[in-house]
């Protein structure tokens, strides 16, 4: 599933990022242990007439610039080992947001199939993804009370405009949508502030047994 415009990277910060990093590595293995493992100066080293001695002080800090420079690349692989399984979890992520946007989109489409079971169906598949995903709990709930409103409303008795008793009128999408509603975690738990708004729905015979409608 393609990106998000804003999650999509641009071609030119990618390039700009790689660049950026193998220039910086470079710089740190080429550079760095000379600037923090620097010998005594030329004129300096001239001025010493053992030879011994002074092949010891060229030795002594090659040694410190070898040590330095492998504890740089040591440190370089280990964060590109944390990179690739920062990205590897990044791409799972969103291979998993991607996943259940699909999912969200098909059971959507799916709750205006002219078959109950293909409704119902839908509202579970619905339910489940509020169960999976708690940033799209909200809105998974706002589609069941709309569905609810909307077509408990069109069963209600064609004269009187009063909701119907009649068992037959009790569709099991409405029952599921309602019994989906009712599964929803306890008022502490969720945010106040988003309730469900079911004014005006027709509720007869639905069961609300252990549902929360606070």
């Amino acid at each position: 599933m393609p990106l998000l415009p804003w999650r999509r990277p641009s071609l030119a910060y990618s390039i700009f990022s790689t660049t950026f990093g193998v220039i910086t590595a470079a710089w740190l293995v080429l550079f760095a242990p000379e600037l923090l493992a620097p010998g005594p100066p030329d004129n300096l080293l001239r001025k010493i007439t053992n030879v011994v001695t002074r092949e010891q002080i060229i030795n002594d800090r090659l040694s410190a610039q070898s040590d330095i420079r492998n504890t740089i690349l040591q440190g370089l692989g280990g964060s590109i080992l944390l990179l690739g399984l920062y990205l590897t979890l990044r791409q799972y992520q969103l291979n998993q947001e991607g996943h259940i946007t699909d999912r969200f989109s098909r059971a959507i489409d799916q709750l205006g199939s002219e078959k109950l079971a293909v409704r119902v169906g839908a509202i579970a598949a619905l339910g489940r993804i509020a169960r999976d995903s708690p940033r799209d709990h909200e809105s998974v709930m706002e589609c069941m009370a709309a569905f609810v409103r909307e077509q408990s409303n069109g069963v209600r008795h064609a004269t009187t405009g009063a909701p119907t008793t009649e068992p037959a009128h009790l569709r099991g999408d409405i029952q599921a949508a309602a019994a989906v509603l009712g599964s929803r975690p306890e008022i502490r738990q969720r945010d106040e502030s988003r309730r469900i708004n079911l004014r005006a729905a027709a509720l007869a015979r639905v069961h609300l047994r252990n549902a929360h409608y606070e």
